[in-house]
């Protein structure tokens, strides 16, 4: 199985880049085809997958949470290559966690191709599993604490609307992850009571 390609882009086209490596032409089917430039030397993230109408298909990404994010999503029904790299063309694999994590319909929906009854079903489906990503310490730590606050929220009988309106408020700061569990919620709860 290939892990990583390295190689120079020699031709960008639709949601694929081919890269040259070693005298061979890779076709790499990526999230977003733009951040690539002709001759530009790369490094991927490589998910190898074989379907029997199409055959070996490498799909790269930039960050190995982006590819265990794609293979996530395409071992839940209904959800293909073509669809996973949809999802991740429009959404960071920080942002897609978290919407998971707190259950955010809404941010799953906005996706172009997926609606709510799409969206619910990718939360289903993957709550239980989104601890299998590896994301920095900080990062771990920061949703750990975001989805105590959820919880304390919940048992106060907040809906997940509202939820989701604090916490949406708190993620805008930039330094939300150096802040305490305390302080997290006192910060939703003045957003809540300041909203309603």
């Amino acid at each position: 199985m290939i892990n990583y390609l390295s190689g120079i882009v020699s031709n960008i086209e639709s949601q694929v880049i081919t890269i040259k490596n070693c005298g061979f032409g890779f076709l790499v089917s990526v999230p977003n085809e733009t951040i690539y430039a002709i001759n530009q030397e790369v490094n991927l993230e490589i998910y190898f997958y074989w379907s029997q109408e199409n055959g070996p298909q490498f799909f790269g990404f930039e960050s190995k949470s982006q590819r265990d994010i794609f293979s996530l999503l395409i071992s839940c029904s209904g959800v293909g290559p073509k669809l996973a790299l949809l999802i991740l063309s429009q959404m960071s694999p920080s942002d897609f966690l978290n919407a998971i994590v707190f259950a955010d319909v809404k941010a799953l929906s906005s996706i172009n191709g997926i609606g709510s009854k799409k969206a619910e079903m990718l939360i289903m489906q993957l709550k239980d599993k989104v601890d299998k990503i590896s994301y920095s310490k900080d990062k771990d730590v920061a949703i750990t604490k975001l989805k105590e606050v959820s919880d304390v929220l919940t048992s106060l009988n907040y809906s997940k609307p509202e939820i989701s309106i604090a916490l949406d408020s708190i993620k805008k700061d930039p330094n939300f992850s150096n802040f305490t569990f305390d302080e997290l919620l006192r910060k939703s709860l003045s957003t809540l009571v300041k909203k309603y």
